[in-house]
């Protein structure tokens, strides 16, 4: 997997505004190819997809390396109460299990939401299908061109992780398909349901994050992966960085005091 992936893949932090408006442009489209073009906050003329939480967002590109064509991105929203008094999946749901999250836990400096994952169709498909679009740019047959797992996932999960290191969160939720959740932990990734699903557009659940107990779980080969985005990404820590806070030894946080949230190096 990583082989493949430093021959196909590559990924950049979103750090101006040329940048940033390919993501939105990226979401635009999957969005629109998924749901319909009037989804989200898409703005049909402008063909982009943004929101007022995009703006103090840090943003995670991945590009197709033999074509240098953005195939993904996904983005980290830190909670900051000078820009906004809540994260954006409380606009969506708030039924949270409150012993497991509560409110009181996603707004801290500690706390953010990886939120926006989106991938170009044609990878979304796997390596079988021969209508592969990018596939006269790629040499070789289809078996070299895709994995029999789409780990494309995996890779913007972490760069998602990458960016809340980056940002100095350590208490990540997201809401996503409890297919993907599926998918992603079938690789290591550590997380847990913490609330009902919802309807929007498709089942959707809160779940809460783990990065330093997913770096434990995940096979030497995707920690590699973790090491070689965070230097795409310019993230500088060690891993793991924070105390050991395994989901199953402690599934909540209300025991466990405030300095322990806090990283124990700092991130460039």
């Amino acid at each position: 997997m990583l082989d493949h992936y430093k021959k196909y893949f590559y990924t950049v932090f979103a750090d101006t505004p040329e940048l940033k408006k390919l993501a939105y442009q990226l979401r635009h489209q999957v969005y629109a190819d998924k749901y319909g073009d009037d989804v989200f906050n898409s703005a049909s003329n402008t063909k982009i997809e943004t929101d007022q939480y995009d703006e103090h967002a840090l943003h995670g590109l991945l590009f197709h390396r033999p074509t240098d064509a953005l195939i993904g991105c996904i983005r980290v929203v830190p909670f900051n109460k000078n820009y906004h008094s809540h994260l954006p999946l409380e606009e969506i749901t708030r039924n949270f299990d409150p012993d497991l999250l509560p409110l009181s836990e996603i707004r801290a400096p500690w706390a953010g939401e990886v939120s926006r994952m989106a991938i170009e169709s044609s990878f979304r498909r796997r390596a079988y299908d021969i209508s592969f679009q990018l596939k006269d740019h790629v040499s070789g047959g289809v078996k070299n061109k895709r994995l029999k797992i789409n780990y494309l996932p995996l890779c913007l999960t972490l760069i998602g992780f990458n960016l809340c290191a980056k940002a100095n969160l350590k208490l990540p939720v997201a809401l996503m398909e409890p297919k993907l959740a599926k998918l992603i932990s079938m690789f290591g990734i550590q997380l847990s349901k913490a609330g009902d699903i919802v309807d929007f557009h498709g089942e959707r659940a809160p779940y809460k994050m783990f990065p330093d107990a997913s770096y434990k779980h995940l096979r030497p080969e995707s920690q590699d992966l973790y090491h070689l985005i965070g230097q795409e990404l310019n993230v500088t820590h060690p891993v793991p960085q924070w105390p050991a806070l395994d989901p199953i030894q402690q599934p909540n946080y209300r025991n466990v005091g405030k300095n322990e949230f806090l990283p124990r190096a700092v991130h460039t």
